[in-house]
């Protein structure tokens, strides 16, 4: 059987349009805890977020607000979700998910579930949704599979 040559291409970039450039900086960088590349200086018209090598680049609609999504996306895994589209996943070290949680509960985070829930027995996941209404699967995976599969705070 011959063996195809296939390029060595990386997908490093999603651009993506939102209302407030300070709301998502606020929830990628500060809650979540994401790494900032770039922010739109003196007109805060975009912010660049950064996880391991891939970037979201963020630029406010020049035209009417957009509407926020209101439904959460069907997720592979769980139930609860309603549409198929766009979302995406964003992995934490163990040691800081629990403090993220926190925090999205703290800030008010629309959550899909009230606390984490364990997952495809492999991971803890926290849906929630970013302030354009993306769902965002919050997570980590555990060097070893806890005893108890119920989240403790």
């Amino acid at each position: 059987m011959e063996e195809k040559n296939e390029i060595k291409a990386s997908i490093n970039v999603l651009y993506l349009y939102c209302n407030d450039v300070h709301e998502i900086r606020h929830f990628y960088k500060e809650i979540i805890g994401m790494g900032e590349h770039d922010f739109g200086m003196p007109d805060n018209v975009f912010c660049g977020m950064t996880a391991d090598k891939m970037s979201m680049m963020w630029f406010k609609t020049e035209k009417e607000n957009l509407p926020k999504r209101e439904k959460w996306v069907d997720l592979p895994g769980f139930e609860g979700g309603e549409v198929e589209e766009a979302s995406w996943g964003i992995q934490l070290p163990t040691d800081v998910f629990p403090e993220v949680v926190k925090k999205l509960k703290e800030e008010g985070a629309q959550l899909l579930f009230p606390n984490p829930i364990w997952c495809q027995d492999s991971y803890w996941a926290f849906p929630v949704r970013d302030p354009m209404g993306y769902t965002v699967e919050v997570y980590a995976v555990p060097k070893e599979r806890p005893e108890n599969r119920i989240w403790e705070e």
